[in-house]
């Protein structure tokens, strides 16, 4: 699912998207994603005149719309911007130049941009902007198969919303990557996710997945880099039952007699687990009722 973009037409230069050379079409981007930024869901027309795109979006926009007057629905808008702007970063990740950039300082700050320090790993997330509570983002997860390459390679699969950070291990089989994303889902839910992963043969190697579904945005999959600690804490809820957490016999015993439909009755799934050079160990674990 592609979407985005505009443009100044005073501003955004003139020329064909077929010539455009690397330095051109990244600053295009740049453009897309700062006129994007101003877009609100709540407006529900913008006026042609206002809007910073290049003649030949200027083009599409007109082509595609039979009765396009002074000015465009602002939902219609908004998901040509995703398809610009993911178009054009599609095609810069293909060039050449594209392995030199510094990633998190070469886009407009309205993409979220999450790198690994040695660029092997980027996710390219940008806010969705539907007006809902659930604040999805769109996502471009890359990599790079090998660290003597300056090319990369687009990943189709992964969480729709991307990634907000992502850290580098170093273990005895090689660089390990620590991938940490969240999202809010609606008002009181806040989704949190980790992937442990490797690259290996020009294909990534997942070899940890932890997700969860919390109803307090304190809660939830959290990593702290200066520790290595990766820790899960969590209340059983509505839209979350799964206990992620190892249980002794105990713990099993009061997990299979918990009532998570009586909200007076909390149940919480708490635990540690610490990088030891290779991938993570638990170092503690409990299901307590609260």
């Amino acid at each position: 699912m592609i979407k985005f973009a505009a443009f100044l037409l005073i501003i955004s230069p003139i020329y064909s998207f077929a010539q455009a050379t690397f330095d051109e079409l990244l600053e295009e981007t740049n453009y897309l994603i700062t006129d994007y930024e101003r877009l609100s869901p709540w407006i529900a027309f913008y006026p042609l005149d206002s809007l910073h795109i290049s003649p030949r979006h200027m083009d599409e926009l007109e082509a595609d719309s039979e009765n396009l007057s002074d000015s465009v629905e602002t939902m219609n808008l908004i998901y040509y911007y995703h398809e610009w702007i993911f178009e054009n970063l599609t095609s810069l990740v293909a060039m050449d130049e594209f392995g030199q950039l510094e990633m998190t300082k070469a886009f407009a700050s309205s993409l979220q941009v999450a790198s690994s320090p040695d660029q092997n790993l980027v996710s390219f997330n940008l806010d969705e902007k539907t007006g809902g509570s659930y604040r999805s983002r769109m996502s471009l997860l890359i990599f790079r198969p090998s660290e003597f390459s300056d090319g990369y390679q687009i990943l189709s699969e992964g969480p729709t919303d991307g990634y907000t950070a992502i850290h580098q291990l170093e273990s005895t089989s090689g660089t390990k990557y620590l991938l940490k994303g969240e999202v809010i889902g609606c008002n009181t839910c806040f989704e949190s996710y980790v992937d442990l992963v490797r690259i290996d043969s020009a294909s990534l190697v997942y070899e940890l997945n932890l997700h969860v579904i919390a109803r307090s945005f304190n809660e939830g999959v959290s990593y702290d880099a200066n520790t290595k600690i990766l820790s899960i804490n969590y209340h059983l809820n509505d839209l979350f039952q799964e206990v992620i957490c190892p249980l002794n016999r105990e713990e099993q015993r009061l997990y299979e007699h918990a009532n998570t439909a009586d909200y007076d009755t909390f149940y919480r799934c708490n635990c540690s687990y610490q990088w030891k050079g290779e991938t993570f160990e638990l170092i503690q674990s409990s299901f307590v009722q609260d």
